[in-house]
Order: C-alpha cells, then sequence, then structure tokens
C-alpha cells in the first residue's frame, strides 16, 4: 500500500505477521503533514483492557478486508493532513462539538 491511501475509521484489514483481522479506530501521529500509522483491535473482540491496540502502518497492510466509513467530516480530515492549519482548525472545531454534546 502507498503511504498516501489513508484509511477510515472502521477499515478491516490483515496485516503482515498477524493471522488476526484488526479493525481501526484511531491514527498515530501525523508528521510532516503525513499520516504516519494507525492504532486497531482484535476483530471481533476489540478492547478489554483498553491497552490491548496494535499500531501498524501503510507498509504492513497485506489485504483490506472492508473499507471504513467516509463522508465529507472524513474527506475535510484527508484534506487537512496535508494542510497543518486546516487540521489545528478541524481539530479544534472537533473538540468544541464533543465539549457541546
Amino acid at each position: 500500500m502507498t503511504s498516501n491511501s489513508e484509511l477510515p475509521l472502521g477499515t478491516v484489514v490483515k496485516i503482515k505477521n498477524n493471522n488476526n483481522l484488526l479493525v481501526i479506530i484511531g491514527y498515530n501521529d501525523i508528521i510532516k503533514n503525513k499520516l504516519q500509522g494507525y492504532y486497531s483491535v482484535v476483530y471481533p473482540i476489540g478492547t478489554t483492557t483498553g491497552e490491548d491496540f496494535i499500531e501498524f502502518n501503510d507498509q504492513e497492510v497485506n489485504k483490506i478486508v472492508f473499507l471504513g466509513y467516509k463522508d465529507e467530516k472524513y474527506d475535510n480530515f484527508v484534506q487537512a493532513i496535508n494542510n497543518q492549519e486546516l487540521m489545528n482548525q478541524l481539530i479544534e472545531k472537533a473538540m468544541g462539538e464533543e465539549n457541546n454534546e
């Protein structure tokens, strides 16, 4: 897989050196406007301790089993990865929406 193939949350993948299906639940660091990797949990178990996450990057993905949900917010997020100022605005807006719920 290429490093420009940001995968949406909920995507199910198989990675090298791991026989489990993994569900992407978050993104690792974004450095120099490039997504560096993903946080995942084992499907269908998820997390039982809050600490059993598996980290991986694009180069480790062997197969995409199911592509997660994409919408306008996701598209804006992908665009923001390439624009740090826009990324900061999206994070601030998302945090504000979260605090208002």
